[in-house]
């Protein structure tokens, strides 16, 4: 797995979007070198609620940072914890077979199709391939060394899911996906598969089972609860999108004759004007930029001849547009990276 100063890539999310997304749970010093380095279009970094400072230097790069929301994790202790006995008698609850997909399929759709992850957060990600992720991940739980799933039926017919991944070696279980048919909602159902997967991992020994969920989630919180299990940790979804490589958006760009950025002010390597101007021509319309960030990267050699590559503008939040300005030098060295946020 690619991984630098603690970003990883994602090669579900990089397929199912099509973007270079890498994730991140800790943030070493200067995020800029592994961005860079790892050439992301969209970084995901989960931090610990209340890194007010790591924030903060994501925030400092001059890249789009989306809150796409916190993230709450709780725990039970599975051999302290004895779990109540199910609500629903009628109701069975069995592994899931391969005969199960679509139906399964199906049912995420139906219980997940009004959730708001934190993917639907980001303008650059389709909702409808978010959806999509959350069907991949209860499929790929069936049958797995480490991951299991269960179908709850009702007179035959399925009605709800859970989907859990186990350490171990940690004696952690960790409860994945869980999901009811909209119209079971307030039946218990989903109660009865919380206690039925701490009945599985508490009889083969497992110390703790864990879940998380978005803060705003209530619902499943308060089932939770009530079934022991306590908060423990909260974190910030965080995402930059940063489109270093963006696959598909169209480049223009404008060169410089040796000596031509020899004397810009405020440290600027080129023209603030030179940005507005190749937008105005990669959109066909005048443009007008709302934000401008610069991050120099090598001072500018006047005796080299330089380029200047803007990649065309992408959605972003609140109705704008962002782009990327890349300056080179005529022996491939980046100079700078600016980064534009603009509205035609």
């Amino acid at each position: 797995m690619l991984e630098h100063a603690g970003l990883a890539r994602s090669a579900p999310d990089s397929a199912r979007f099509g973007l270079d997304v890498w994730r991140a749970t800790r943030l070493d010093g200067d995020p800029l070198p592994a961005l860079l380095a790892s050439a992301a279009d969209v970084a995901i970094y989960r931090l610990p609620v209340g890194a007010s400072q790591q924030v903060r230097a994501l925030a400092g790069l001059g890249f789009e940072v989306i809150d796409a929301g916190v993230l709450v994790y709780y725990t039970v202790d599975l051999q302290r914890r004895v779990p109540h006995a199910p609500a629903n008698a009628d109701v069975d609850i069995s592994p899931a077979t391969p005969a199960d997909d679509d139906a399964l399929a199906a049912l995420v759709d139906a219980s997940f199709g009004g959730y708001a992850s934190h993917y639907f957060a980001n303008p650059l990600f389709a909702p409808e391939l978010a959806l999509a992720g959350y069907r991949e991940w209860a499929l790929a739980h069936r049958g797995g060394a480490r991951t299991a799933s269960w179908v709850a039926r009702r007179a035959g017919r399925i009605v709800a899911f859970a989907c859990c991944e186990a350490d171990a070696a940690a004696g952690i279980a960790n409860g994945g996906i869980y999901g009811v048919l909209p119209s079971e909602a307030g039946s218990g159902l989903f109660g009865d598969l919380i206690r039925h997967t701490q009945r599985h991992y508490r009889a083969l020994g497992f110390a703790e089972m864990r879940m998380s969920t978005k803060v705003d989630n209530f619902a499943v919180q308060k089932v939770w609860a009530r079934e022991g299990y306590h908060l423990y940790a909260a974190y910030d979804t965080l995402h930059v999108n940063a489109m270093l490589g963006a696959p598909g958006v169209p480049t223009v760009s404008r060169g410089y004759a040796a000596g031509a950025l020899r004397d810009q002010a405020d440290g600027w390597p080129l023209p603030v004007g030179d940005i507005a101007t190749l937008l105005a021509d990669a959109c066909g319309a005048p443009v007008q930029l709302d934000s401008l960030a610069q991050l120099p990267l090598a001072v500018p050699d006047a005796r080299r001849a330089h380029r200047l590559e803007l990649r065309q503008g992408w959605a972003a939040s609140g109705g704008r547009r962002r782009a990327n300005a890349w300056l080179r030098d005529d022996a491939g060295r980046a100079c700078a990276l600016v980064q534009a946020g603009f509205r035609t």
